[in-house]
C-alpha cells in the first residue's frame, strides 16, 4: 500500500544544506563501511522516498531522516523560549570556532525548548498543534526474507482534535536481506533475531537497500519490486539442535532417523525431527557449516501439499500499514 505525499511544506535548513555539500554520501551503516554509499538529497518529500522523511528539528532546522535511521519517534519542539539561540560551541564554552555544517547547529542559551502544543509547569503552549512523526522499517512475521515495509505516520493534535497522515510502501528487494521469514526465537527454524546484530541490524540493512532501489527507479518501483502474494516460496532454515536431552542413546539409529519413531507422552515423533543435531539432519550437505533449507508445506494460507507454501507479502503489508 502506498499513498501520495502529504501537504506539509518541507523546507530544509542551513544545517542540512551544508551537510549535503560537505558529506554528499552516507558511507556507514552503523560501524560497517558501505561499498556503495547512499547519496544524501538536498530535499525530501512529505512521504516515502529514497531521500528520507522530512522533520523540523528544533536545533538543526528542517532535515531529512534516512531509512537507515529506522524506528524513529520524534515530536516538534520550540527553538528557544526565554533565551537566545547560539551555536553549540558557544553554549559549551568552547573557544574553538565551529566549522562546516556543525556551525549551523543551534542551542538555546538561557531559555527552554519545550515540545509544541504541550502544557507543563515550565511552559504552556495553547497556540500551536502538537506534531509528532513515526517512521519505521518493518519485516512482518512470516513475510518473505526479501520483502519489507517502509512506514511513516504523522499526527497533529490541537485543542482536543487530531488529524493523522499515514503511508506505507512494501518493497520486494529481490535478494535475501532479512535471512528468515520469522522475526524472533522459533523452536525449529532460524529467525532474524538469531542473525548477527539481530533484528535491528537487519532493519538498517533493509532500509539501505530499499533506499538504493527507490533511487534507482526515481521512487516509482516496477511491478517486480512491489510486494505480491504467492510470488516467493516459503523456505525456512532449520535449527540444528536436539529437542530431547537423551538423543545420544539413539545414535546407532541415526542412519534410519527419518523412519524411526520415538514414543513420547501423548504422541509419536520422528527421531530426525527431535534429535536433528545428533543425527546431523539439519546440515546442508552442499554447504559446509550451513543449516539446511526446507520448503514449508503446511500452514494456514498459501499452501498446498504438492507445491508447498508461498509468502502472502501484499496481504501482510496491508494489515501492518493499517495497524501502524
Amino acid at each position: 500500500m502506498v499513498i501520495g505525499p502529504g501537504k506539509k511544506i518541507c523546507n530544509v535548513g542551513k544545517h542540512w544544506n551544508a551537510k549535503v555539500k560537505e558529506e554528499p554520501t552516507e558511507t556507514h551503516l552503523g560501524n560497517t563501511l558501505l561499498a556503495t554509499g547512499l547519496p544524501r538529497s538536498p530535499t525530501c518529500p512529505d512521504g516515502i522516498g529514497w531521500e528520507g522523511v522530512f522533520f523540523q528539528h528544533f536545533q538543526n532546522g528542517g532535515t531529512c531522516l534516512t531509512w537507515m535511521e529506522n524506528q524513529r519517534l520524534a515530536c516538534e519542539q520550540h527553538e528557544c523560549i526565554g533565551g537566545r539561540r547560539v551555536p553549540f560551541g558557544v553554549l559549551q564554552g568552547s573557544r574553538k570556532k565551529k566549522t562546516g555544517y556543525s556551525k549551523y547547529s543551534m542551542r538555546c542559551k538561557g531559555g527552554i525548548s519545550p515540545f509544541k502544543g504541550m502544557c507543563t509547569k515550565q511552559h504552556c503552549d495553547k497556540t500551536n498543534p502538537q506534531v509528532c512523526l513515526k517512521m519505521k522499517v518493518v519485516h512482518v512475521e512470516m513475510m518473505s526474507p526479501m520483502s519489507g515495509l517502509l512506514l511513516f505516520k504523522r499526527s497533529s493534535c490541537f485543542k482536543g482534535k487530531c488529524s493523522v497522515f499515514k503511508t506505507g510502501l512494501c518493497i520486494d528487494i529481490g535478494q535475501n536481506v532479512w535471512g528468515s521469514a520469522f522475526n524472533f526465537n522459533h523452536e525449529q527454524v532460524h529467525s532474524i533475531s538469531d542473525m548477527k546484530g539481530g533484528y535491528l541490524a537487519k532493519q538498517k540493512l533493509f532500509g539501505y537497500w530499499a533506499s538504493m532501489l527507490l533511487k534507482k527507479y526515481k521512487n516509482k518501483l516496477p511491478k517486480q519490486h512491489q510486494c505480491a502474494d504467492g510470488r516467493r516460496k516459503f523456505w525456512v532454515q532449520l535449527q540444528c539442535r536436539d529437542r530431547l536431552p537423551f538423543c545420544a542413546k539413539f545414535l546407532k539409529h541415526c542412519p534410519n532417523a527419518d523412519r524411526v519413531r520415538l514414543t513420547l507422552p501423548g504422541k509419536e515423533v520422528k527421531l530426525a525431527q527431535y534429535c536433528a543435531k545428533t543425527c546431523k539432519k539439519c546440515q546442508d550437505p552442499n554447504t559446509v557449516g550451513k543449516h539446511k533449507w526446507a520448503l514449508l508445506t503446511n500452514g494456514d494460507v498459501g499452501c498446498d501439499a504438492k507445491n508447498g507454501c508461498t509468502h502472502q507479502d501484499a496481504t501482510l503489508a496491508r494489515l501492518a500499514t493499517v495497524n501502524f
